[in-house]
Order: C-alpha cells, then structure tokens, then sequence
C-alpha cells in the first residue's frame, strides 16, 4: 500500500480539462483586426475573449462587440510570419499576401520568412455564420508595445487556443 495517493494519466487530464474549464472565462488575448467583422473595422484594436455563460466568443473595441457562439467556431490557427511566408501553416501565403495587398497591408507591412528570431504572430479564427456559410477573422497579435514580435506565440493565445480546442470538442 502507498502513502500517497498517485493519479492516473486520465484522472491528471480530467482534472487539467476541469481546471482549464473553470478559468475559461478569464482567457483573452488583444489584436488588430485585419479583416473587418460586423461592427468592427481594419485595423481596430480588439480585445478576444472567451464568455462561458453566455456560450459566446466576443471581439471587442471599446463600445462595439462582435459575438459568436460557441457552436458556429470550427478552427484557429496561431501562426509566425515566417511559418506563413514557408508554407508551414494552415494560413497560406496567398491567403496572407490578398490580405497585405489590400487595405490591411498599409498598417501590417511585408511578409519576412527569414523572420525567425522576431517575427510577427497572426491569429485566424475560422466559424460558419448564420447563413451557415463559413468565414474567418485574421487578426495579427498585439502587446502592450503594438505588434507582438518574438520567437514563441502570445502565452495568452496560446492558453486561449487550449480552451478554444477544448470548446471544439465539446460542441462538436
């Protein structure tokens, strides 16, 4: 018989999911907008962020929100400008280059792939909207300095993507 009691692999999760489910509501992260979205316009610095109660992910700028439900999100994709510009992400660089070739290039600036030491981080939440047709926000990450630069992900999107995957399951 042991003196301490050992948890299993899966008690250990449960009890890592349960915690990470008790503290949803408190995770966000902050970015600027670069495709507008309902109220919300380019370049717009928002704020991400979870609402458990309402069963809601939020994006909001001062005043303006714009919601979606839990149930309408599919994906998000947290990736560095040089993983982009290396076809290393499930964001393209086409895709990402349509976006920099229109209005949002004017406050982003070029793609860099050699930008591995201090690049850039940029956030794609995809969802189907309520004509169930599908549609994505793309967001780069911000600081409290502007352009999150560095060589790992936001911490603070990289905890809301543990819970944005743990929503997926959960709604899926």
């Amino acid at each position: 018989m042991s003196l301490f009691k050992r948890k299993s692999p899966e008690e250990k999760e449960a009890a890592r999911i349960e915690k990470m489910r008790r503290t949803e509501g408190e995770r966000g992260f902050g970015g600027a907008l670069m495709t507008p979205v309902g109220d919300l316009a380019l370049a717009d610095i928002v704020i991400v962020r979870l609402d458990p109660e309402q069963q809601l992910l939020t994006v909001n700028c001062q005043k303006r929100q714009f919601a979606i439900p839990y149930g309408a999100l599919r994906r998000m994709t947290v990736s560095s400008e040089a993983e982009i510009a290396k076809g290393e992400s499930a964001i393209t660089a086409q895709e990402m280059q349509d976006l920099l070739d229109g209005d949002a290039g004017q406050f982003v600036g070029p793609m860099d792939k050699n930008a591995t030491y201090r690049a850039r981080w940029f956030i794609r939440i995809e969802y189907q909207d309520e004509y169930n047709l599908d549609k994505s926000i793309m967001l780069i990450a911000y600081s409290m300095r502007g352009f999150y630069m560095a060589t790992s992900k936001l911490f603070a999107a990289g905890q809301f993507e543990e819970n944005f995957a743990d929503i997926l399951t959960r709604f899926a």
